[in-house]
């Protein structure tokens, strides 16, 4: 029974081996393949070809031969920026490192693809904006710098709450540029600020304007009216007089009565309305000159007046 165990595991594990061994064998094969065609490609200056065949080969195995490989490839295809970083990976990588001479190549075409390519110092506000150029991310090297081969490009910054920029830049290769990019924000910032209570609506001005004018000119109208009717019954009053003196000296009968008779019966007529006229007056001037110059806080009482004529005289009633 032990025996017939062991000698299942004993053909387990020789199976396990034989799997991986076919495996490794096949992979070893497959990449083999690749970098001999990858050789060739480049052997007959077929640089995109060539670079596809590494690219694939390094996907089976990475190690620094096949990034070195890639490095040669951009390097014939005036792509200097990814050869600089195909270059440096492939001096530091552990897996089947450089020989001696290898190292030595790389690191001669590593110094002439740095002098092919521009450097861009950029500042962005805001800091921490996304960057991309010919719409790959940007990546800045030790000295926070950015790489770019000969030629045209775009640049496009965005960062959220900001609008978009888009640059355009020019270089030919072994010069520093320096670029400011500032993003204009999408929304302002609107501080708090706090606002009074809304008041309480106030009557407009200019009615109570007008109604004190009104109310300082109406017993001024009063007083002129008054001393009018006041003038007129004093007018009135006087030729009465007079007329009565002119008929006390003529008898009633004479030659000259005729004369005198038409005054003698307008004398009480014209008395009568003389005294009312400048007793309606006089009131009328006592009331518009206490209506102006009484005391404000008085006039919210009720102003009247009142006036009667009597066999005895006249009677003036004023309440202010």
């Amino acid at each position: 029974m032990r025996r017939l165990l062991g000698h299942t595991l004993l053909v387990v594990v020789m199976s396990t081996y034989a799997a991986a061994a076919a495996a490794q064998s096949s992979n070893k094969s497959e990449y083999d393949s690749l970098i001999d065609s990858a050789l060739n490609e480049y052997r007959l200056g077929h640089w995109i070809e060539a670079k596809a065949y590494f690219t694939q080969a390094h996907a089976l195995q990475p190690n620094a031969r096949t990034l070195r490989g890639l490095g040669l490839v951009c390097y014939e295809l005036r792509k200097y920026v990814e050869a600089i970083g195909y270059f440096r990976q492939a001096l530091v990588n552990p897996t089947r490192p450089l020989t001696s001479e290898m190292r030595g190549s790389v690191e001669h075409l590593l110094r002439d693809a740095e002098r092919f390519v521009s450097r861009v110092e950029l500042t962005i506000t805001p800091k921490d904006a996304a960057l991309a150029i010919d719409g790959r991310l940007v990546q800045r090297d030790d000295q926070g710098l950015i790489l770019l081969d000969a030629g045209g490009h775009e640049l496009t910054a965005e960062a959220p709450g900001y609008e978009a920029a888009t640059r355009a830049i020019t270089t030919d290769g072994g010069e520093t540029i320096r670029i400011n990019v500032a993003l204009h924000a999408t929304e302002p910032n609107v501080a708090e600020v706090a606002l009074p209570a809304p008041a309480e609506p106030q009557p407009l001005a200019e009615p109570v304007a007008e109604a004190e004018d009104s109310d300082s000119v109406l017993p001024w109208v009063v007083v002129a009216a008054s001393g009018a009717v006041m003038i007129t019954g004093g007018v009135l009053l006087g030729v009465a007089l007079a007329d009565k003196a002119e008929i006390e000296d003529t008898q009633k009968g004479s030659a000259t009565w005729s004369d005198v008779e038409s005054a003698y019966n307008r004398v009480p007529v014209m008395s009568a309305v003389g005294a009312v006229m400048l007793g309606v007056g006089a009131a009328g001037v006592a009331v518009g000159l206490a209506w102006e110059f009484w005391p404000e806080d008085s006039h919210e009482h009720a102003s009247t007046a009142e006036l009667r004529v009597t066999p005895g005289g006249l009677i003036l009633r004023a309440q202010l």
